[in-house]
């Protein structure tokens, strides 16, 4: 090794007399993949390589704290979850009808995770409307109530409560917060629906009404806000169902008189649901009329009440002459819209508005036959032929507190009951009429809610006043 060292060091290519040094290269790992060596390739066997030696690292796992659902802060019993579960997925469709934008299937659910008081309602709510929508009680039987899911209604609703108050009790209300307590004021009303607590949910609707008015989110109303513009919708209509029923209710039921006013402007609608809105508020103006009309305080007599009443139907016939005309504009840009669901369920509202004004009362009964045009095409917007009539019988409580089923009851036994007068009666009895001659047309009906699960219903035709009868007296059963 000395002399190998003394050899090199002297050789003429390294003149520097140190040792030369070798160029640096990593040994290969990799045996035969890239060397060729006379081992390998005259024997044709494997090469043995060099014994690779593996380090294994340890995996790599990256861990993601996981965020806090909305579970995790409300609905903490697994009931409450199903029954919110059930609510966004059968009931939401029930309350938006065919106009929703995306308040009752998205907003609402949004809020009720940040106030405990909507939440719980929801949650009651849709517990019984679960237990209603699959009870095979046929509607002419009284059916018996589970105590146990009354009991988880119950304690639903009284949660809400508490919350409730403590709500109503901050010192500044903001607006999603008014919006939060009209929505659970809203659920209220189901509950007590659900229930047949009919004086109970004509309680909750006026008071609805009552903070709606209070908070001035009646005056005004803005037809770009969506969320208040469907619960202006909501609300009016609550008030044009239970309106004409309130003389009934005893004891008598506070209301309020306010109306709600919108926001003036001659541009076409640009939405059906904007278009729904803003009917509804007429319809309810022109429902408000009518009841005022009924009032014990009101003396047709006198020419200062005459024409009061003449100025606020002329007001009426103005507001949905207008209404008109924005829908036709909104048509004739939107020619896709002029045959759905949504616009038939509009013509059908407006419909019925032009004939309940359009009525000339010297005429009595008889005034009614010259709609009758009017009158085929609702049933044919509802659904060709009698279909109304199996529409209420399918769809049973649409018409919320006022039960659709007590209409459907009661048309069938006045239309029974003039068939049979006016074909029994003997010769000579009947007057003029095409159909239903006026003496043995229904002249008068009175309906008596006597309990939360029965009305009277006492009705007497023109002979029947005439001769000073006592008429026909019926009863219809609520669930």
């Amino acid at each position: 090794m000395h002399s190998e060292s003394t050899g090199e060091q002297a050789s003429r290519l390294n003149r520097s007399g140190q040792p030369r040094l070798r160029k640096w290269a990593p040994r290969a790992h990799t045996g035969c993949a890239t060397c060729s060596c006379n081992k390998c390739t005259s024997t044709g066997r494997t090469c043995d390589g060099l014994q690779i030696m593996i380090i294994r690292r340890p995996p790599m796992v990256s861990y993601v704290m996981q965020m806090p659902s909305a579970w995790d802060y409300l609905g903490g019993e697994p009931v409450e979850n199903e029954s919110f579960h059930f609510f966004r997925s059968v009931t939401t469709i029930n309350l938006a009808g065919l106009f929703d934008f995306g308040f009752w299937s998205y907003r609402l659910l949004q809020m009720s995770h940040q106030y405990p008081a909507l939440w719980h309602a929801i949650a009651a709510l849709a517990w019984l409307h679960r237990d209603f929508a699959t009870d095979n009680t046929p509607m002419t039987v009284s059916r018996t109530r589970d105590a146990q899911k009354a009991a988880f209604a119950l304690k639903q609703y009284n949660k809400s409560m508490k919350s409730m108050r403590e709500l109503m009790s901050r010192a500044h209300l903001t607006r999603v917060d008014k919006l939060a307590i009209l929505s659970t004021c809203i659920m209220y009303i189901g509950v007590a629906i659900l229930q047949s607590y009919h004086h109970q949910a004509f309680q909750h609707i006026g008071s609805v009404i009552k903070l709606f008015h209070h908070w001035k989110l009646g005056i005004q109303v803005d037809e770009d806000d969506i969320e208040m513009g469907m619960m202006t919708a909501c609300i009016t209509q609550l008030d044009s169902l239970a309106r004409p029923h309130l003389p009934s209710k005893q004891p008598a039921i506070p209301w309020t008189d306010n109306t709600i006013t919108l926001i003036p402007s001659d541009r076409p609608f640009r939405s059906l649901p904007e278009a729904y809105v803003s009917l509804e508020v007429h319809f309810n103006r022109m429902i408000q009329f009518f009841t005022s009309l009924q009032n014990p305080s009101t003396d047709l007599s006198r020419p200062e009440q005459i024409s009061h009443a003449l100025s606020i139907k002329q007001t009426c016939l103005d507001d949905f002459a207008h209404w008109d005309r924005r829908i036709a504009g909104y048509l004739a840009i939107a020619p896709h819209e002029k045959d759905n669901k949504a616009l038939n369920l509009l013509y059908l509202r407006r419909s019925l508005a032009r004939i309940s004004l359009s009525l000339d009362a010297s005429k009595g009964e008889l005034a009614y036959d010259e709609f009758l045009p009017d009158y085929t095409n609702m049933v044919a917007l509802a659904a060709r032929i009698q279909a109304a009539l199996s529409l209420l019988r399918q769809y049973p409580r649409r018409e919320c507190a006022c039960e659709s089923q007590v209409a459907l009851h009661t048309a069938e036994a006045l239309t029974s009951l003039e068939r049979r007068t006016c074909s029994a009666a003997p010769p000579g009895s009947c007057s003029i009429g095409p159909w239903v001659c006026a003496n043995h047309r229904v002249a008068r009906l009175e309906l008596e809610n006597h309990t939360d699960h029965e009305i009277h219903a006492h009705a007497w035709t023109g002979e029947d006043l005439a001769r000073g009868w006592p008429g026909t007296t019926f009863r219809v059963h609520l669930w």
